[in-house]
């Protein structure tokens, strides 16, 4: 399979985990590709079995889809542990360069990498590493939509260049307890206490992070 089959099967996973089927439209925006670039691959992968395409809707997995894209995201997610975590890169650094090694199609050194990292649970920004075949749904929300005064923990953020790289110059971790200090209306800043220290990040940001 070729690494842009991937990458396709990839995003149909990744944006099915909040709207199914995924729409042509919004597969072009997140590969940032041209729509009939889109269709011609979704044609090409409906007929390998990969992906049932929904006229007028969108496109789903087939299992066939789903276990290759598990797969792929088991691969990207392993790198990215070696690279931030042995190599000291950046979330967004180890993010990128993991997009390129995912495709690398030898089962041996996936397992052998596994083996090396001692059996991650997850990624450096929060989501899981399958192993079973399996992705395991967490029961997670949305840092924006918690009340002023809630207390939680960040568990992952959104696969986002821009995003991971602003959240780390705020200093912002997986597993860091946060406070909900204030919420400014109309979708303004969201004010978090984190420890002894106080900072604001954008309300679009806050949509984009994970807490229990």
């Amino acid at each position: 399979m070729t690494g842009s089959k991937e990458d396709y099967l990839r995003a149909v996973y990744k944006l099915s985990e909040s709207v199914t089927p995924v729409s042509n439209k919004r597969l072009a925006e997140f590969l940032n590709v041209s729509p009939p670039s889109v269709s011609e691959m979704i044609g090409t992968l409906s007929k390998e079995g990969y992906i049932e395409y929904k006229p007028y809707r969108g496109s789903v997995l087939t299992p066939k889809g789903s276990e290759e894209a598990i797969k792929i995201l088991y691969n990207h997610r392993l790198w990215e542990v070696f690279l931030a975590n042995h190599l000291g890169l950046s979330w967004s650094e180890s993010h990128s360069i993991a997009h390129e090694l995912e495709h690398i199609s030898s089962s041996m050194l996936t397992e052998k990498l596994d083996e090396y990292l001692e059996y991650p649970v997850q990624c450096p920004h929060g989501f899981l590493i399958p192993r079973s075949g399996e992705v395991e749904n967490r029961k997670l929300r949305p840092l924006s939509t918690l009340e002023i005064g809630e207390s939680t923990y960040i568990r992952s953020v959104e696969e986002e260049v821009e995003l991971m790289d602003y959240l780390q110059n705020l200093g912002i971790d997986i597993n860091m307890p946060i406070v909900v200090k204030n919420i400014s209306a109309y979708e303004g800043p969201v004010t978090l206490q984190i420890g002894e220290r106080e900072i604001q990040i954008s309300f679009k940001a806050a949509q984009r992070i994970y807490v229990d």
